[in-house]
């Protein structure tokens, strides 16, 4: 029963604060017609794909690198890497952590964002799931490059809880940052394309040379990090050995 009601808190405490935030984007608009060139209706909708987002993160990925700084501390990963399955699939999705907490509010933001959605066309959807798929792609390879550097710095507890605020990034519209944090939010840490991009994509705003651009970064993105990682596990020295 304690954790049948911390689930249910955890979940009701998670659908509040979506709740709220849009109460808090009612109340920005009551002010003033746009924010950034930025309309109530499209920033209600990247709030809520922010949202999705970083609730997906959360169920499917956290939890698991954060477990992985002890895999390495504690000589864990000798046995992770006798598992006839491919390494890095294995500590980011399968170490048995996932964040149940948030499927609450991960399914409100889905059916608030189809209510408040400008249009029912298959192309434009289209084009929304596949900036968000391809964005998050790209913003998990810049996450897990950073707990790369686990194999040389253990004591690295921070970089999950700076990946978690990392994607607060994504609930402030492109147009809101100078051109060179657009840059770099598009190139280095693409959070705009899983958010800002995507939101475009709704609203008609973004087409196909937008996404085949986030595609070409995303893609060079997880090159790197696929490449840091084999690079990392070369020079890693088992706890034991």
């Amino acid at each position: 029963m304690e954790y049948r009601a911390g689930f249910l808190f955890k979940n009701i405490t998670g659908l509040v604060w979506v709740i709220g935030a849009l109460f808090l984007i009612n109340v920005i608009f009551s002010q003033s017609s746009s924010v950034a060139g930025w309309t109530k209706q499209q920033v209600t909708c990247l709030y809520l794909t922010f949202s999705i987002a970083v609730d997906a993160f959360y169920i499917f990925v956290r939890d698991n690198l954060r477990k992985f700084l002890n895999l390495i501390r504690d000589g864990q990963l000798d046995a992770y890497l006798l598992k006839p399955i491919n390494l890095r699939f294995l500590v980011t999705f399968m170490s048995n952590q996932m964040g149940y907490y948030v499927l609450f509010r991960f399914f409100a933001a889905i059916i608030l964002l189809i209510v408040y959605s400008p249009t029912s066309n298959i192309f434009n959807w289209s084009l929304y799931i596949s900036f968000t798929i391809i964005g998050s792609i790209g913003v998990y390879s810049a996450v897990f490059i950073l707990h790369t550097f686990n194999f040389w710095l253990i004591r690295l507890e921070n970089i999950t809880e700076l990946s978690n605020q990392s994607y607060e990034l994504a609930k402030v519209p492109i147009d809101a940052w100078p051109k060179q944090i657009q840059l770099f939010l598009t190139y280095a840490f693409p959070i705009t394309v899983l958010s800002s991009f995507a939101v475009n994509a709704l609203f008609g705003k973004a087409g196909v040379i937008q996404l085949l651009l986030s595609v070409i970064v995303s893609t060079i993105l997880y090159f790197i990090s696929d490449k840091f990682w084999n690079f990392a596990l070369r020079h890693y020295s088992s706890a034991s050995s």
